[in-house]
Formats: C-alpha cells, sequence, structure tokens
C-alpha cells in the first residue's frame, strides 16, 4: 500500500514534471509567435500609415530598413491587398498599384486627393492670402504630406516659389485661428456672443450678437451675425480679424427658415461684404469682355445686346456694388435706379475733384 503510495506519488511527480515542461516548451512558442504577430501588425501599420502620407514603398529597400525579408513585406502587402479587397464597402475602390518603371508600390483610392487636386488647394490657399505666413506654411507642409510620391518633387517646386513670396494681409490682432474653434461651436449651437471689436475707423465698440455663419470674402474672413437689440433682423458683417476679445453665452437664439442666413447668396449679392438695403440696378457696359461682368457680380443678367453695348440687371445688397462698377471705369454706366444713378455721379464728381485740386 505504501509501495503504491510512493508509486503513485512517484507517477505524478513525474508527470508534473513533463506537463511544466510541455507547458513551458508551448509558452516559449506561443511567446514566439505572439512575438511574430505583433512585428507583422507594427510592420503592415507601418506599410499603411506610410501609403496614407502619400509615399511610395520598394520591397527591397523597406526590409531592409525594418530588418526583415523581402518576402515578410511581400506577404504584409498582400495582407493589406486582400483587407482593402474584402473591405470594398469600407474603403471604397482603394489597391495598391505597383509601378513597373518606378519598381514600387503606391496606394490608389478614388477617395483620396490626387497631387493635382491638392495642387490647387493649395493655390486657392495661397491666392486667398486669408492666414498669416505660419499658418499658412503649416497647412501647406500638412497636405503635401497627403501627396503621392509620383511628381511630388514637381509639385515642390511649383508650390516653392509661390510660398516664398507670400504676402499676408495686414491684420488688427495676431490672426484668426484663435476664434474659428469658439466660433463655430458657437454658431452650431446658437449660443449668444458679446464682441468687443475694432471698427474701419479704429472706434473700439462692444456688440451682443446672435452669430449665424462664417464666410470668406475678398480676403477676409467674416461672421455674419444679427444684433440681439436689432427686431428688424438686418445681417451684419464682422471681419474676424478684427475681433478684439469675445465673451460666449449660456443664452441660446432661435434660428428658422425666415432668419437663417444663405450664404451662397449673401455671396452672389453682396459685393466686398459692405452691408445696405436691397435693390435691382440696371447699367450697360462696353467692354471686352461681358463674362468677367457676369463672374464678377453673379446675379448679373443679359436684358439687351446693342451693337456697341451689352444692358444689364443684377439684384444687390449693399454699397459694395459701386467699387465693382467703379473699377470698370468709363466702360460701365448705371442707368436705374434713379437714387442709385446719383450716387454714382456724385463719387465720380468727386474722384473728378480729387485729380483737379
Amino acid at each position: 500500500m505504501a509501495y503504491k503510495t510512493v508509486g503513485r506519488i512517484y507517477m505524478n511527480n513525474k508527470f508534473t514534471a513533463d506537463w511544466e515542461e510541455k507547458v513551458s516548451k508551448k509558452a516559449v512558442t506561443l511567446g514566439e509567435n505572439q512575438k511574430e504577430s505583433t512585428e507583422k501588425i507594427m510592420r503592415i501599420l507601418y506599410l499603411m500609415y506610410t501609403f496614407m502620407r502619400g509615399n511610395s514603398i520598394s520591397i527591397s529597400t523597406t526590409a531592409k530598413e525594418l530588418g526583415v525579408s523581402e518576402k515578410s513585406i511581400s506577404r504584409d502587402l498582400s495582407t493589406i491587398k486582400n483587407f482593402l479587397y474584402d473591405s470594398r464597402s469600407l474603403v471604397g475602390n482603394t489597391k495598391i498599384i505597383y509601378s513597373h518603371k518606378m519598381k514600387m508600390h503606391h496606394l490608389d483610392s478614388e477617395d483620396c486627393l490626387q497631387n493635382e487636386e491638392l495642387l490647387i488647394i493649395i493655390k486657392v490657399l495661397l491666392s486667398s492670402r486669408l492666414l498669416s505666413k505660419d499658418e499658412t506654411e503649416t497647412i501647406i507642409r500638412k497636405l503635401k504630406r497627403a501627396m503621392s510620391s509620383v511628381n511630388k518633387t514637381m509639385m515642390d517646386s511649383i508650390i516653392k516659389r509661390e510660398l516664398q513670396e507670400y504676402q499676408e494681409v495686414a491684420r488688427d490682432n495676431n490672426g484668426i485661428m484663435d476664434y474659428v474653434g469658439s466660433l463655430i461651436r458657437a454658431i452650431y449651437e446658437q449660443k449668444e456672443l458679446t464682441l468687443a471689436y475694432r471698427k474701419m475707423d479704429k472706434e473700439e465698440v462692444v456688440r451682443r450678437v446672435q452669430p449665424l455663419s462664417m464666410m470668406v470674402s475678398e480676403y477676409y474672413l467674416y461672421l455674419i451675425c444679427y444684433r440681439c437689440d436689432d427686431e428688424i433682423r438686418t445681417p451684419i458683417y464682422f471681419r474676424v480679424d478684427r475681433i478684439l476679445n469675445m465673451t460666449v453665452h449660456n443664452d441660446h437664439f432661435r434660428k428658422d427658415r425666415h432668419t437663417a442666413i444663405n450664404e451662397g447668396l449673401v455671396r452672389q449679392k453682396v459685393q466686398y461684404m459692405f452691408s445696405g438695403k436691397k435693390r435691382c440696378i440696371r447699367f450697360s457696359y462696353n467692354g471686352p469682355s461681358i463674362n468677367a461682368i457676369l463672374d464678377r457680380i453673379p446675379t448679373a443678367r443679359i436684358i439687351e445686346t446693342l451693337s456697341t453695348e451689352t444692358i444689364l440687371e443684377a439684384d444687390i445688397e449693399g454699397d459694395g456694388i459701386k467699387m465693382v462698377l467703379l473699377s470698370q471705369g468709363s466702360k460701365v454706366k448705371v442707368l436705374a435706379p434713379q437714387d442709385f444713378v446719383d450716387e454714382m455721379r456724385d463719387e465720380i464728381a468727386t474722384m473728378y475733384e480729387s485729380y483737379s485740386s
């Protein structure tokens, strides 16, 4: 009995030792497999991020950089290709393309911006002169990261010279980016604001307003609002770079279809963001390009085409239209309404006097 007990104990100890050895080997194997799996995941993430940054991948170069075989990188790329194919409902028509000429892989997607499209965005940003040079350089640097390596050197050379000569517009404070986030949230949450604001004549005023929208016009970002003490609900425009201080209140306001602002119509009817009364004007144009007028005044429509001139009408708001028409010199003549004809005549007379003195 005792022998059997001892024997049983011996057998149990031997079984335990064998089991522990097997478990230990299994743990090592599992550890190695887990390590390999983790390294593979990290490589795939590295490859995907490289693609998403707009860069191309060389299998041989990447294998040397990561210290693995070229077969490992090939298998990683196959894993990514399979994922993209199986996940078309999520990623759309995104795929990895191999360039035999460059001997490199790159990511191709209909949903990703192409280099040419990114270049157009950068050109628009530069021509707007909306932001400071530092802000512009930061945004362009981020956009360039999304460019593919194909023709990237050429794109850089196109952007570089214009960026070097970039001239930001004069500002009345440090910039607009400090306020943009708070303004967007106040507009979305329909919260009233108190603005400390420096007007064009340098007078500093305080206004409590209901923010409705923001839009860019003629190098500046504008906040479109109603004054809280204005029962007529006349839109007013504040240049964001002239805001000195801002307080967001917890008081909410209601916005319906009668008080909402249509930014598209504002852009069509209001020139240079000068507020004022609404009116339909009629004028003649005898210049070389009628399209230049139609593009500059989106609401303009041709009423009559004569041998020497074209008669147009336009629905406008505010006094900014004067600057547009005066910029055309003798090619434009205002015909109606009479009060607007008188305003233009007085303005031209004042201009003539300044040149006659």
